[in-house]
């Protein structure tokens, strides 16, 4: 059982990726995601799981160390991190959980799992490379689509009413040309 108390499936030799800890640890310099003695401070001092209970960051670190490739990268799970470093400045073990994280997203986004995160993330650097900055609400159309905008309602509908929803055109900043090379750099890993 899980810390909810709900039953976990069972993990059959297919789902085991035994190289994919290895993978994940030559990522960063941090110390090996196995190092982690699970004493679950990342997870308590976690933002995110205050407002949302089921996220447990340790539950992600343990099922890649374990080489649960398909299952971690697929995960929704790995897009709900807010990259606050609360996790990092507490580990006893120098493990830097979000760092892990980010580098899960990473290796997620290049294989092209086609999650809500991943459609996130796209979106985001499709903003970026189009416009040089974030358009709001391009992004959040490319992440959720109409569909998605429509099942938002209320919540769309008040920030309208109240001016605060994002403008859909927005100029790109000037000198993009300049720009995309770095951004390239920057998702190519060379910088």
């Amino acid at each position: 059982m899980d810390e909810q108390g709900s039953e976990l499936p069972p993990v059959v030799e297919e789902d085991i990726d035994p190289g994919f800890a290895d993978v994940v640890n030559k990522m960063s310099d941090a110390e090996s995601i196995r190092q982690c003695i699970e004493c679950g401070t990342c997870t308590g001092v976690c933002v995110v799981q205050d407002v949302y209970p089921e996220y447990n960051i340790r539950r992600i670190l343990t099922k890649a160390a374990l080489g649960l490739k398909n299952e971690v990268l697929e995960s929704e799970e790995i897009w709900m991190c807010a990259h606050c470093y609360s996790c990092i400045s507490r580990c006893p073990r120098g493990v830097r959980p979000s760092e892990r994280i980010a580098d899960l997203q990473g290796m997620a986004l290049r294989r092209y799992v086609n999650n809500q995160g991943v459609k996130h993330a796209k979106a985001y650097i499709d903003s970026i490379l189009t416009y040089g900055k974030i358009n709001e609400a391009k992004v959040t159309i490319n992440s959720i689509g109409y569909q998605g905008l429509m099942a938002q309602g209320m919540f769309a509908l008040t920030l309208i009413m109240k001016g605060k929803a994002p403008k859909y055109f927005k100029k790109g900043i000037t000198d993009m040309d300049k720009l995309k090379p770095i951004i390239e750099e920057i998702l190519e890993g060379k910088a």
